[in-house]
C-alpha cells in the first residue's frame, strides 16, 4: 500500500467519522434567532458620540413629576420646548446630556464634548411639555 493511499484512507476515515462538510453542518445547524434590534440600538444609544459644537435639540428638560435624582421607566418629566418646535403625542425622543469636554491625548487640542443618551422618552399628552421616558 502506497503512501498516498495510506493518507487517502485515512482522511477518509477522518471524513466519516467527523461526516462531510456541508452534509452534516446543515442538519447540526442551530434554527435562527431572531436579533431584537431595540437592544441594539439601546447599546449604541449608551455609548453616546463626541460632538465638535452644539447639537440641535428640542428643548431642556426642566423637572419631574417625583423630585427624585434618578428617574426610572414610566416617570414623568417635563421639559420647555425651544420657541418655534413643536411635539405631538406619540412622538419618540432621545434624552441627550453634554458631558465632559475630550482632548487629544496628544496634541491637547479640544477635540469636542461627549454626548450621552441616558434615556428615550415619548411624548404621553400633546400640547403639554410631559413625557414618559422609556
Amino acid at each position: 500500500m502506497g503512501r498516498r493511499r495510506k493518507y487517502f484512507l485515512g482522511a477518509l476515515a477522518v471524513m466519516c467519522g467527523i461526516g462531510f462538510p456541508g452534509l452534516s453542518s446543515r442538519a447540526m445547524a442551530q434554527p435562527a434567532q431572531a436579533v431584537d434590534l431595540s437592544v441594539v440600538q439601546d447599546l449604541l444609544h449608551a455609548s453616546g458620540y463626541i460632538a465638535p459644537g452644539s447639537i440641535p435639540h428640542l428643548g431642556i428638560v426642566v423637572g419631574s413629576q417625583d423630585a427624585i435624582g434618578n428617574l426610572s421607566e414610566g416617570d414623568l418629566i417635563y421639559i420647555r420646548l425651544e420657541p418655534g418646535k413643536t411635539v405631538k403625542a406619540g412622538d419618540r425622543l432621545a434624552v441627550a446630556r453634554l458631558d465632559r469636554e475630550i482632548k487629544h491625548p496628544v496634541t491637547k487640542k479640544k477635540l469636542g464634548r461627549a454626548v450621552v443618551f441616558p434615556a428615550r422618552a415619548v411624548i404621553w399628552r400633546a400640547g403639554e411639555p410631559s413625557l414618559r421616558p422609556k
